[in-house]
């Protein structure tokens, strides 16, 4: 029996309780950095009521309301995404600091607070550098794509209102108050290398609470602006990450433009209002910012336009290189290798299968990526502690 995605997110009942889940995971963060309602019991009940009304609602959301956006996705790539993104809510967001409570090592000598492994979205630890540069080699969806927290929960909380992300040409102009929060953070920056002063210190508790509190009235508003506006306009971890990318000289989207024939599928399908078409044309390439590398536009294009490209796909031209001429006596430059290189192994064309169920290799790769990277970052933040 074919599940009928579109009706099932259109359900008035359905989007109520997803509703619910978006007030409960925003009331979550709110609670913990605001309100401490219940913090002040210290029994085991109070210990469970506490982790139940703090940050970790988001997570809890993510993964239940995780299980039923899998069921109903028939796209296996975006299947497989949302997966891993469940499972690293579940291993690394979840499991890491509730269970091992590891301090993450981290630069700067004016830190704010100490931070509990893993904390990719705190300016001066040791995952906030090891994102930046893996945003520069494989593009933001190093962390927006597979392990962005504020990503798992609108891509499955939020997963009812993707269709009313607003696409405008105003939209499209505003993305750049982004870069007023982007600039918030670069002050930040400066400021942990700096000696202690009471200016530092309210800086940083007024950044955070701005941070907190737009985060969560952002996660009311996703009915009526989409699951991205955060990403969009305001999130400055995912405009950091977005501009490495940009001048990464390995991270794109290559697009054959001759294969374009303009049916402006991908336009409709990006939740980051992204131009994309008048991009293939223009550029033959997409390389913005604003991409998050969620990849449903390159599996929307039946014409197969669209591919991504990252540092992989040069590491593979210079092994192919270095094997003609060893092997096969072949001498050609090494950028018309790099020219003829295969796309990327994520997201191919020959596979645009319609899924209608979750497979076991699904749930397997999920698997063994989420574990494998947690316990990547657990090495790491042990190793140099």
């Amino acid at each position: 029996m074919k599940r009928n995605e579109k009706k099932f997110y259109k359900n008035k009942l359905v989007k109520v309780v997803f509703l619910l889940a978006l007030v409960y995971g925003g009331f979550g963060n709110y609670n913990q950095f605001y309100l401490h309602y219940g913090y002040g019991n210290d029994t085991f009940w109070g210990e469970v009521f506490r982790f139940f009304l703090s940050r970790y609602a988001e997570y809890i959301a993510v993964i239940l309301f995780g299980v039923v956006v899998v069921y109903f996705e028939r796209n296996q790539y975006t299947r497989r995404r949302i997966l891993t993104l469940m499972l690293f809510m579940l291993f690394l967001h979840i499991g890491a600091p509730f269970f091992l409570s590891i301090p993450e090592p981290s630069y700067g000598q004016n830190l704010p607070f100490q931070s509990t492994l893993p904390s990719p979205h705190a300016p001066g630890t040791m995952l906030f550098i090891v994102f930046a540069l893996g945003a520069f080699l494989i593009g933001r969806r190093f962390d927006c794509g597979w392990n962005c927290q504020c990503v798992g929960f609108r891509e499955t909380v939020g997963r009812p209102w993707r269709e009313t992300t607003i696409k405008t040409g105003t939209a499209w102009k505003l993305r750049h108050i982004k870069w007023f929060f982007f600039s918030a953070m670069l002050v930040y920056l400066v400021l942990i290398f700096t000696p202690p002063t009471e200016f530092s210190a309210r800086y940083f508790n007024t950044f955070w609470k701005t941070v907190v509190a737009i985060y969560f009235l952002s996660a009311i508003f996703i009915p009526l602006t989409g699951n991205r506006a955060v990403c969009r306009f305001i999130c400055p971890f995912g405009s950091l990450y977005g501009w490495m990318q940009k001048i990464s000289p390995f991270v794109r989207i290559r697009a054959d433009k001759e294969k374009c024939v303009s049916c402006l599928n991908c336009e409709k399908e990006c939740d980051m209002g992204i131009p994309i078409n008048t991009l293939v044309h223009k550029v033959g390439q997409i390389k913005s910012v604003e991409c998050m590398g969620c990849g449903r536009c390159i599996q929307i294009c039946q014409k197969g336009v669209l591919r991504f490209e990252d540092v992989r796909d040069y590491l593979w031209a210079l092994v192919r290189y270095v094997k003609n001429i060893f092997i096969w006596g072949e001498k050609r430059e090494l950028k018309e290798v790099i020219g003829c290189k295969q796309e990327s192994k994520d997201v191919t064309k020959e596979k645009k299968v319609k899924h209608d169920r979750l497979e076991l290799s699904d749930i397997i790769f999920a698997l063994t990526l989420s574990g494998t990277v947690t316990l990547a970052m657990i090495g790491l933040a042990l190793l140099f502690q």
